[in-house]
């Protein structure tokens, strides 16, 4: 499961979740291989509905604009532009099929 949240302008991923039943803790990780462990610190639980409902609409609309939207790693566009670079400049000569004698 993987929740996506936009929280003061910045974007956090859940990747993966696991459900303990002696206490309430979060442990989430993202693209910086640290693994961050959440507790509450609060001895009565606080839970503002609104304040949900809106990060649940907006979630809602950035799906809805990057439905069309294909994620690609940056190492692959950084070699896509470096070849297309190179081929401008004249270094690599694209394919060009033979004719027959």
């Amino acid at each position: 499961m993987e929740i996506k949240v936009q929280d003061n302008g910045r974007f956090v991923h859940f990747n993966a979740e696991s459900f303990f039943f002696f206490c309430i803790v979060l442990a989430t990780s993202g693209i910086d291989y640290d693994v961050k462990i959440w507790m509450p610190t609060k001895e009565e639980a606080i839970f503002d509905v609104d304040k949900a409902n809106e990060v649940m609409r907006r979630n809602e609309i950035m799906l809805e604009e990057t439905r069309d939207t294909i994620t690609v790693p940056a190492s692959f566009m950084l070699r896509m532009l470096a070849s297309l670079n190179n081929i401008r400049a004249g270094k690599i000569h694209t394919f060009q099929p033979q004719k027959p004698d």
